[in-house]
């Protein structure tokens, strides 16, 4: 008796519904938004310009964007003194903000790239560990994001000017000089003034409209005696 071969049998190919929508509609993957590379460490930083990149992560597809929050952590009380530079972009684009190194600060960014520097501006010389860490998410701010932009004396009727940082939103000039009740304020662009009010310390300016990238914040003395100052810009990504 011969036997024979048993006849082969088309199996239909089932299709899956997910897939067939995605190809329609050009919709992510999930693969796609996968966060690759480094995506959090810490570092030990001491002396003034000391920096280290904690952070280099990107999707696996960096043609697409997707809302990556950076959180940042220190063990020291640095603000001022150390900023977490955070460069980001799609596919070939890219931009950069400076932040003061914040423990707890979450940045959410949109982008499917980010790089974190840690950088220590003004080091006394004492370890000082910084760490940070993204994650795919929406997770609310925390705490304000801001910029130290720079501090000082100011005599008199004196002026002193500031850059004001990329993504800026906003400016506070802080002072503990006693008696100081007002100031003068100039939001000064390369080729006008913008717009000038007088503040009250410790009063937030909001920036309306938008301040160009390349403006400086002049602050003025109105006062009888030298005043010290700490200028903070609020940013907004």
């Amino acid at each position: 008796m011969t036997l024979k071969p048993p006849r082969s049998i088309a199996i239909p190919r089932i299709a899956d519904p997910v897939r067939s929508a995605r190809e329609r509609t050009g919709s992510v993957s999930v693969d796609d938004t996968r966060l690759l590379g480094n995506r959090g460490k810490t570092v030990t930083l001491a002396n003034t310009g000391d920096s280290e990149t904690i952070i280099d992560a990107r999707l696996a597809d960096d043609s697409i964007a997707q809302l990556i929050t950076v959180t940042l952590f220190t063990d020291g009380n640095v603000a001022g003194q150390a900023v977490a530079e955070i460069e980001f972009g799609v596919d070939g684009f890219q931009s950069i903000a400076t932040v003061d190194f914040a423990r707890g600060a979450s940045i959410p960014v949109p982008c499917s790239w980010v790089r974190v520097k840690a950088i220590m501006v003004v080091g006394g010389g004492i370890n000082v560990r910084f760490g940070a860490a993204v994650a795919l998410s929406s997770t609310p701010r925390t705490r304000p994001v801001i910029n130290t932009v720079g501090f000082g004396t100011i005599n008199a009727l004196a002026s002193t000017d500031f850059a004001i940082p990329p993504y800026a939103s906003g400016i506070k000039v802080f002072t503990t000089t006693p008696g100081v009740d007002i100031y003068r304020l100039e939001i000064r662009q390369p080729a006008a003034l913008a717009y000038a009010i007088e503040v009250a310390p410790n009063e937030k300016v909001d920036f309306t409209p938008p301040v160009l990238d390349t403006s400086v914040a002049r602050v003025t003395n109105l006062g009888a005696a030298a005043m010290d100052v700490v200028v903070v810009a609020s940013i907004e990504l």
